[in-house]
């Protein structure tokens, strides 16, 4: 595993946290032969290459995040799984996919590319093109225009969408209080306001992603949420976080 900030700026510790406690699960959806990993458990070249172009559910998705976050042995194997992942882009792949693929792209120093493909699937009409992770990964390069994107998600009809969308703002907190066209960017105050969300889906999740962007006075908020959420789970959420506070 190799997960690093690969000279992103805005690629930050709590980013690559996410990823290093999602790797173990990535890998074992590829559900690798003894062959096929080496001996610290890593997948081979061959193996992820195997992945990216498998009819299964799941693997290319998990294949297309592992390209970008692993150490190749030698630079022929690194030179061919970067074709392949540039092959990937030009098929009509499914969009977690291909804004995967992208993503492993610009860890693996192609930039330009990664960002210009990004940016395709950023604006694609695509109502389940998960648009906002395309948003996420481009913030990572400094690029916010996928910021009122995003935000598009978050107020989507769905409850999983809009949970996936908060997911992801963390990213933008670096641009609190900027503006990208005409849309303020208020990370903090978005998620703030998915205290209230109807669905107890999105806000028992919301106490953990407001100590992780750091909220001001967040162990006041939680209080409040222990005392008036109608959801159990909800409430107990908050109280964890709120211990950890102290």
């Amino acid at each position: 595993m190799l997960i690093s900030a690969a000279g992103l700026p805005y690629r930050t510790e709590n980013l690559m946290r996410r990823e290093r406690e999602s790797f173990p699960s990535m890998v074992e959806a590829l559900s690798l032969k003894k062959k096929e990993v080496d001996v610290n458990g890593m997948p081979y070249v061959s193996a992820i290459i195997a992945g990216l172009t498998s009819t299964e559910p799941i693997i290319p998705y998990a294949a297309a995040f592992i390209a970008g976050r692993i150490l190749e042995s030698d630079s022929a194997s690194a030179m061919k799984l970067d074709q392949v992942l540039q092959d990937l882009l030009l098929q009509d792949q499914e969009p977690d996919i291909a804004i995967e693929a992208a993503m492993s792209l610009a860890l693996r120093g192609h930039l330009s590319s990664a960002r210009l493909a990004l940016q395709g699937l950023l604006t694609s009409p695509d109502p389940l093109g998960d648009q906002y992770k395309a948003a996420f990964y481009l913030a990572q390069m400094g690029d916010i225009s996928g910021y009122p994107i995003l935000m598009a998600s978050v107020h989507s009809e769905v409850p999983h969408y809009r949970l996936m969308a908060l997911r992801h703002i963390i990213v933008f907190k670096p641009w609190q209080g900027q503006s990208t066209g005409e849309t303020l960017i208020d990370a903090q105050k978005v998620l703030l306001d998915a205290l209230q969300d109807e669905s107890e889906l999105v806000r028992v999740e919301i106490p953990f992603l407001l100590e992780e962007i750091a909220f001001p006075d967040l162990k006041n908020i939680l209080e409040k949420v222990i005392q008036e959420d109608e959801s159990e789970t909800v409430r107990n959420a908050a109280s964890l976080v709120s211990e950890r506070l102290k």
